[in-house]
């Protein structure tokens, strides 16, 4: 059951960090910012962290079991976006040269 909680919680990470690193969340502020003048998305969901942490929490209410261990598990699980963004950033980056070499290799 743990195991099950832990790898679900992963993936919760993974998630949100490819939808702030995909730039959605930015987008949606900026909308909400022209569309309703002076207003913007709370910092919880601006926020990677916080972000993670809210949805790990609600995850774990819903579906877990609600104990101290499962509520300290998804404060390492926000703290290991500090990992993870890094390491989706160095997997693009070099996703983005390896493309560059193709088209180059292409062109001749």
């Amino acid at each position: 059951m743990l195991t099950t909680t832990l790898t679900n919680l992963l993936l919760i990470n993974i998630i949100m960090t490819l939808i702030h690193e995909s730039g959605f969340i930015e987008n949606i502020d900026d909308w909400i910012s022209n569309k309703y003048k002076f207003y913007h998305l709370p910092y919880p969901i601006r926020c990677l962290l916080c972000g993670t942490w809210w949805i790990s929490l609600l995850y774990i209410i819903i579906a877990g079991p609600f104990n101290l261990l499962t509520i300290a598990l998804c404060l390492l699980n926000a703290h290991l976006t500090q990992f993870i963004q890094p390491l989706f950033r160095l997997i693009m980056n070099v996703l983005l040269k390896v493309l560059e070499l193709l088209n180059k290799w292409l062109k001749l």
